[in-house]
């Protein structure tokens, strides 16, 4: 049951990006990218490229 809420909140992640996209793309990667550094979320392994090492 674990897993399957896993992929749940990945769904539901993906589609928040996929609409917030039609924004503006580079709005979508501070969002993401702010909210990883700040701790509000913390992204799936497959976002591992948008971590930034500083």
């Amino acid at each position: 049951m674990e897993n399957h809420e896993a992929i749940l909140a990945t769904q539901a992640l993906l589609m928040g990006i996929s609409w917030a996209s039609g924004i503006n793309s580079y709005a979508v990667l501070l969002l993401l990218g702010l909210g990883r550094v700040t701790g509000y979320f913390n992204l799936p392994p497959e976002f591992r490229h948008l971590k930034v090492h500083w």
